[in-house]
């Protein structure tokens, strides 16, 4: 998404160098959050919007090469495989598995337009769905279940959900949704062993509760894409830090974007600080869509990138972009603006 956004941006800025984006998936880009919604309730999920389109693609001349994985970045000189100049990198991150479900059968996660199309069918013949994390993804998932009909139960291990992005009081009115549309909301507990012969048929929790479960959504997060780049000189803590200016830390005309980032938040957070448990001033990540809009509008790459050196984007496994191709949807900026 990030990188998409970048490219658009750096042609309405009259960049007229070379643009590439890289993306590890055979598609055109499209817009993830729409999988845990309209791909689940939809018996089309390959119909999840795309952030560009072929048209769209040849009029900004943006190149696109899908099915390409970034796999290494050279710094000293400015190359990530065989693209030269500045490059910015959004390489997304990968679903976070939880090793408590190690080998056992039942259990999805949600990431990729594939795992949608994968968890569809086992969604429809479920009878006790849990999911596994009480986020933006999590929170949709169960959504979409109950639109199928089934019974449902949100397993989180904070005392809240959507705990890591909203102040307590919002997200007490963010639960109240779920548990009037008969969601299960079992708060403030982790799974701790799974029962089943090869395959989920209960979870016992951390508190001392065993409940029924024969299909197991996985949305507790993802981890940042970095491995491609351990050897970059780049400074890498989990993700990649970028300095005050948004530059990736430990390389020149190197930018970084998307979920891969932590930043330094040199402005007034109003939103940070005691309400999500982040300190005012602290790096911050955050992997919703408002995080890519702040971090694409922020990257240095947009004002540094002359008119005629070289944009190269990547996204592994990887918005206002207009106009963004087929249905619109509700976004979470509506209850997290960006500021102003």
């Amino acid at each position: 998404m990030a990188g998409v956004r970048l490219a658009r941006t750096l042609r309405r800025k009259n960049f007229s160098g070379r643009i590439r984006l890289l993306d590890a998936e055979p598609c055109l880009p499209y817009d993830k959050p729409t999988l845990s919604k309209e791909a689940l309730s939809d018996p089309e999920p390959a119909g999840a919007s795309l952030l560009i389109d072929e048209e769209q693609l040849a009029d900004l001349d943006i190149e696109l090469s899908r099915g390409c994985r970034a796999e290494s970045m050279y710094t000293v000189h400015k190359t990530v495989r065989t693209s030269a100049g500045d490059s910015t990198f959004d390489t997304g991150a990968l679903a976070r598995n939880l090793p408590t479900f190690t080998g056992c059968g039942g259990v999805y996660h949600l990431r990729l337009r594939a795992d949608a199309e994968g968890l569809s069918r086992p969604l429809d013949g479920a009878r006790h769905p849990v999911v596994i994390g009480g986020g933006f993804i999590g929170g949709e998932m169960a959504s979409s279940a109950r639109l199928r009909g089934v019974d449902v139960t949100i397993v989180e291990a904070a005392p809240r959900l959507l705990a890591r992005v909203m102040p307590g009081e919002v997200a007490e009115e963010a639960a109240e949704p779920h548990r009037g549309n008969g969601v299960s909301l079992m708060l403030g507990t982790t799974v701790v062993d799974v029962l089943g012969a090869g395959r989920v048929e209960r979870l016992v929790l951390s508190d001392g509760r065993t409940i029924p479960a024969d299909v197991v959504v996985v949305g507790s997060g993802a981890n940042p894409a970095t491995d491609w780049l351990a050897d970059s000189g780049l400074r890498i803590d989990d993700v990649v830090l970028c300095n005050a200016d948004r530059s990736a830390a430990g390389a020149q005309d190197v930018f970084a974007i998307g979920d891969v980032v932590r930043w330094r938040d040199a402005e007034p957070a109003a939103d940070t600080g005691a309400n999500t448990g982040q300190q005012p001033g602290s790096r911050l990540r955050t992997s919703h869509t408002p995080s890519a809009s702040t971090s694409e509008a922020r990257s240095g790459t947009v004002n540094t990138c002359g008119p005629t050196n070289t944009a190269c984007a990547s996204s592994t496994p990887g918005r206002p972009a207009p106009p963004p191709v087929g249905r619109q949807r509700a976004r979470a900026d509506a209850v997290h603006p960006p500021r102003r």
